[in-house]
């Protein structure tokens, strides 16, 4: 089982992935660009959920669903970003954070 400092790995690459694409042209937004409009947001959080019910009903692998259910995260991730102000990769310091309980959010959240 992946653990949940591993999963955010993920996820933080993902973003690093995501905003690469919008360095290099090939996205016009991220959901952490600052004129990019909430409905695209939306939009982009929407699509990357469709690909994970996609990939469940086509049965592929749980790989694949791990890729999808990933990008749907790091989707989520960059909104969030966005909203609380950073516009960066914040998730990889938040990788290192022990979890706590369940019932707990740690100082900040």
């Amino acid at each position: 089982m992946t653990s949940t400092a591993e999963a955010l790995a993920m996820v933080a690459a993902e973003r690093g992935r995501q905003q690469t694409l919008l360095a290099d042209g090939t996205l016009r937004y991220t959901t952490t660009s600052p004129d990019c409009p909430d409905l695209l947001r939306l939009a982009a959080l929407g699509e990357e959920f469709g690909e994970v019910g996609r990939c469940f009903c086509d049965g592929e692998p749980p790989e694949r669903i791990r890729e999808e259910l990933v990008q749907l995260a790091a989707v989520a991730v960059g909104w969030v970003e966005w909203l609380s102000g950073e516009g960066q990769l914040s998730l990889l310091e938040a990788a290192v954070v022990v979890p706590t309980p369940y019932n707990e959010f740690p100082p900040g959240y």
